[in-house]
This record gives C-alpha cells, structure tokens and sequence, in this order.
C-alpha cells in the first residue's frame, strides 16, 4: 500500500487555500473541523486564501448557522492552532 501526502508550504499564504489545502501539520480545515468545515460556504472554501482568514480572524467570520457541541469543540482547537501561526511576508 502506498501512501501519498501533500502538504502546502505556506509563506505568506497568498497561494494556500484555508479550507482545503493542507497547511497545519499536513492537515487541512476540512480534515480537522469537518463539522465546522461543513457550515462554510463552498464559493468561500474555494477562495479564501490563509493570508485572507488569518487576517482579522475572518475565518469566524466565515462560518454560517450553529455549531453542535462537536462543532465548538473543533472551533476551539482550531482557534487555539490557528492563534499560534504566522505568516512569512514576502515568500510566496
């Protein structure tokens, strides 16, 4: 069995998707909110780069109608993570 992994190097996360691409320890939004994942609209996981959802925080902004009580235990993690990371200016 052969195993394949992709991750993305995120710079200065103009060129990674928020959402999809797998950018916190080869793991993506998707893979590790999937409750939460599931309540963003699908024209935002399409385009919302990290550089756009980092800046402000505007990935909460992102996330429409309620979250049961899995979908707030993955928002907190996934704010947790999400606070701890910077971004490198200029490195694409």
């Amino acid at each position: 069995m052969r195993i394949m992994a992709c991750t993305s190097v995120v710079g200065d996360g103009r060129s990674t998707l928020f959402c999809t691409d797998r950018w916190i320890d080869g793991r993506s939004i998707e893979l590790l909110a999937p409750v939460v994942f599931a309540t963003v609209h699908c024209w935002i996981t399409r385009r919302r780069t990290v550089a756009d959802g980092l800046l402000g925080s505007a990935w909460i902004q992102d996330i429409s109608g309620p979250l049961n009580a899995q979908g707030v235990a993955e928002f907190l993690s996934l704010a947790d993570s999400l606070a701890a990371r910077a971004l490198t200016p200029g490195v694409k």
